[in-house]
């Protein structure tokens, strides 16, 4: 059964392997060797991860205990940060769930709208969930460049 929980700081090593995993086995259909390798390293930035998240309202999707996915918002401005789900439990329904979460808690905070920067591997996901193309980006990590999209959804805002 489907759980989804606000993020414990003791989740950091799980969701950390999931991301890396996520990005290394199922971006690897949008994205070259190089460019994987710039975006998860096996190593985490403490500074971006432990302390990042602990900014950001983060909800954790667990099946019998397991990590199988997490989201982030940044609840100043609407910015969806992190959305991965585990590359054995992809197309179950998991991330649909942990966006439902999000959204609720963005409503509640009178947010307007969310917006994301999507890779190419979840862009779809996105867009059939109500985002719309703003633009497409170039970003550069480590100096590796990468297509991705920005999108952005427009909240009914709780009265």
């Amino acid at each position: 059964m489907l759980t989804i929980r606000t993020y414990r700081p003791t989740d950091i090593e799980a969701i950390y392997s999931l991301f890396y995993n996520s990005v290394h086995k199922v971006a690897k259909k949008d994205y070259t060797p190089e460019q994987l390798a710039a975006w998860a390293k096996p190593q985490r930035n403490t500074e971006r991860w432990d302390e990042g998240l602990l900014k950001q309202l983060v909800w954790v999707a667990e099946i019998e205990s397991e990590v199988v996915g997490f989201t982030s918002l940044h609840p100043d401005s609407g910015y969806l940060d992190f959305m991965y789900t585990h590359h054995q439990y992809q197309g179950q329904g998991i991330a649909t769930a942990l966006l439902a979460a999000l959204e609720t808690e963005a409503i509640k905070l009178n947010l307007p709208e969310l917006t994301t920067d999507s890779s190419l591997t979840a862009r779809q996901f996105f867009l059939s969930h109500g985002f719309q193309l703003v633009a497409e980006n170039i970003k550069t990590v480590d100096g590796i460049e990468f297509l991705n999209s920005r999108l952005k959804k427009i909240l009914t805002v709780a009265q």
